[in-house]
């Protein structure tokens, strides 16, 4: 799993790089997940 600042995924979803985005409940609280044009996900 890897971690990104919202700075990176902003400029990394203008690049044009983010295919998707998943938001998921977790408890009390919630997590992005990214999928990326080089097939990596990262969590957020």
């Amino acid at each position: 799993m890897q971690s990104i600042t919202l700075d990176q995924l902003r400029a990394t979803a203008s690049a044009g790089g983010v295919v998707g985005v998943t938001l998921k409940a977790s408890g009390s609280g919630f997590f992005m997940e990214i999928a990326t044009r080089s097939g990596q996900e990262v969590f957020w």
